[in-house]
């Protein structure tokens, strides 16, 4: 007789978001937080991340408050540039993903005019240090240099979201 036992790829020796331990991927619970987070109830968007960081940015962000929280490993969804047609409070890209980072600023220029209603979380290793405040407002909210912690992703998700909305206002 045959068992059937899930199969879970091996992670990257290096992720690009670092943490002390590994939980396995059936584990990974919904915590609301106690207090109100500015990213109560929000959904996020994550692309161009591996399937094991993905996890744990899915992780950091339901531990925000985040409702709903879905991830691509490509970044072409990002694409659908058609007003509407992305229905996420907020978006968390690694531009990295791309083949050619001038391709990809571009996409996310005619994201932000697309969608102005979302905030952009841009994530690279091809910046000197984050940027949490509004120098790269043309394609996103806040900067994260890669690799990631959850402190400094918590930092880059509230600031994006201020940021965005004193935009708005």
């Amino acid at each position: 007789m045959f068992t059937l036992r899930p199969s879970i790829a091996p992670a990257a020796a290096v992720a690009l978001f670092r943490r002390a331990e590994l939980r396995p991927v059936g584990e990974v619970p919904y915590v609301r937080p106690a207090n109100g987070t500015l990213l109560e109830g929000l959904a996020l968007l994550q692309l161009g991340f591996s399937r094991a960081d993905g996890i744990l940015l899915s992780e950091t962000m339901y531990g925000l408050g985040a409702r709903n929280v879905a991830r691509s490993e490509q970044v072409y969804p990002l694409g659908l540039g058609k007003p509407g047609a992305l229905r996420y409070d907020g978006i968390l890209v690694n531009l990295d993903r791309y083949g050619d980072i001038e391709m990809g600023v571009d996409r996310l220029m005619r994201f932000r005019r697309a969608c102005p209603s979302s905030f952009v979380v841009l994530a690279t290793a091809g910046v000197a240090s984050d940027d949490l405040g509004g120098h790269r407002r043309a394609i996103c909210d806040s900067t994260l240099k890669l690799p990631l912690t959850a402190s400094r992703l918590t930092a880059a998700l509230e600031a994006a979201l201020q940021n965005h909305r004193s935009i708005a206002a």
